[in-house]
């Protein structure tokens, strides 16, 4: 039988739905969706796995807007760039919001997290003033040595051992966010323990923040749930998790703190906050402040350049043609085969190898729907009602996809970004919207520029065995990268003198 908690428990779970029914007729229809139960709404339409592509097929039957229901949450799906421009974009003073999710926020220990706040929170804009003033176009170039140097270590360990070379990739950018963000340099030799904390964050970081994946983000009553109730296993996973994500943005910030203390620290994101100009002592609210907005550029630079790089070897398998040509390009720029290493005073010169890093986010994005968004306040767009508290997700994959835009679109064509008739830029499509959009993206630029550039005046990238790449598979994280594959890193000539050194 049902207990009398039992019963309370359904009625203060369902209370919002039924609240949402009676008030429903008064509003202007909501964007069409799949049809929805009555109760659950779209709950078993929800993909489980790559959400993209599920939403992209939606579109060819309910257009560029589309709306789903689960239990008492409204979700928004945008499709075009019009769309997004006109809400994001143009009106994100209203969609600039974050939704609360109690399993990451609360239950996983993020609710601080730039990524998890609203813009409306008094933490949002300290962060990002911070970290704009560390990471915009201009001062960004004063960081262009530590890309440099280590796309050469990641040119070298590749030369090294080339079937290890997305984990190589995958240090490459740990490397380059531990020195930005904590001044935490990596032992060359071996494995640094930092590797695994960084790996198992962002592990946890993808399955924790799964859309849909927590009935407690549905029903947030379930916290109260005692850990010993059959099928409460989640909540000794939240614990476990949130003890690992407190490790992953303490231990280095601490660190660095008692670098500082003794005089010892690498000049970094987080030295550079907490020894301010003015030489104020911070207090306890200004240093937590710098520390999660540390936690972000480390989070934002370990993870987000990966995909791009994964994606670009494996477009330059596929496309062994468009490697020779942006290769003549390098050549011809720094003066012959094997003559030196691009440098980022070399971009200008190098049009076609801009055009394919354009189409690299166009083709595989890397965040195939980017973070979320919420509605601040109701709102009405084009005869359509999305009600304050929507969920509001950019399918930045669609956009990609729009044959309007994009002509041919599953075809890895770099010329589409050059001459009179360019199509509009991929990135700007790519590093968020409005008042989310990526405060880093001029750093993850500037190191996916150096280590394409490096690895093509470096290698010559050949598939194993013929037609072996012809099958290829994405991760289904919120950063969406390739499956491990192996393939051939043939070395240039002249490139033994900096691979060998």
């Amino acid at each position: 039988m049902i207990s009398s908690s039992e019963i309370l428990g359904i009625i203060v779970a369902f209370a919002p739905v039924l609240v949402w029914y009676r008030r429903s007729y008064k509003r202007l229809p909501y964007p069409p969706g799949p049809p929805r139960h009555m109760l659950i709404g779209n709950l078993r339409q929800v993909p489980k796995s790559h959400p993209w592509l599920t939403w992209t097929e939606w579109t060819k039957v309910f257009g560029p807007v589309i709306c789903l229901r689960v239990f008492s949450r409204t979700i928004i799906i945008l499709s075009s760039a019009q769309t997004v421009s006109d809400l994001l974009d143009n009106r994100s003073e209203i969609y600039s919001g974050r939704p609360s999710s109690v399993f990451y926020c609360e239950m996983i220990g993020r609710e601080l997290e730039l990524f998890s706040i609203s813009d409306t929170h008094p933490r949002f804009k300290p962060y990002r003033k911070l970290l704009t003033a560390t990471l915009n176009s201009r001062t960004v170039v004063k960081y262009r040595e530590l890309p440099q140097k280590e796309a050469l270590v990641l040119m070298r360990r590749i030369a090294v051992s080339p079937d290890e070379w997305l984990r190589h990739v995958r240090r490459d950018a740990a490397a380059i966010a531990l020195l930005l963000a904590y001044g935490y340099p990596l032992q060359e030799e071996g494995e640094d323990p930092m590797m695994d904390v960084i790996e198992e964050a962002g592990n946890i970081a993808s399955q924790a923040g799964q859309t849909g994946r927590w009935m407690v983000d549905v029903i947030p009553a379930l916290r109260y749930v005692p850990d010993w109730v059959p099928g409460a296993e989640w909540k000794k996973v939240a614990k476990e998790w949130r003890h690992k994500m407190v490790q992953f943005s303490l231990v280095p910030f601490q660190r660095c703190k008692d670098e500082i203390a003794k005089g010892t620290y690498n000049p970094c994101f987080v030295s550079s906050c907490l020894l301010p100009e003015d030489g104020h002592e911070m207090d306890e609210e200004e240093e937590n402040t710098v520390r999660w907005a540390a936690d972000a550029l480390f989070a934002g630079a370990a993870d987000t350049t990966v995909a791009p790089i994964g994606t670009f070897v494996l477009a330059m398998l596929l496309n062994p043609s468009i490697q020779a040509h942006a290769q003549a390009e390098i050549d011809a720029a720094i003066g012959g085969c094997g003559e030196r290493l691009p440098t980022l005073a070399d971009k200008d010169d190098m049009p076609y190898v801009q055009a394919v890093i354009k189409e690299l986010y166009r083709w595989k994005p890397p965040a195939p729907i980017g973070l979320p968004h919420m509605a601040l306040e109701d709102d009405i767009y084009k005869k359509y009602s999305i009600p304050k508290g929507s969920v509001v997700f950019a399918n930045i994959w669609a956009i990609m996809r729009d044959e309007t835009m994009y002509p041919d679109p599953e075809t890895f064509n770099p010329d589409r970004f050059l001459g009179d008739n360019a199509q509009p830029d991929s990135k700007k499509f790519a590093f968020g919207f409005g008042r989310r959009s990526c405060p880093g993206m001029h750093f993850a630029e500037a190191s996916v520029f150096l280590n394409i550039t490096y690895m093509l005046a470096s290698f010559v990238i050949k598939p194993t065995s013929e037609g072996e790449y012809l099958k290829y598979a994405y991760t289904a994280n919120l950063v969406s990268r390739p499956e491990p594959f192996k393939c051939q890193f043939v070395p240039r000539p002249g490139a033994a003198k900096w691979l060998s050194d």
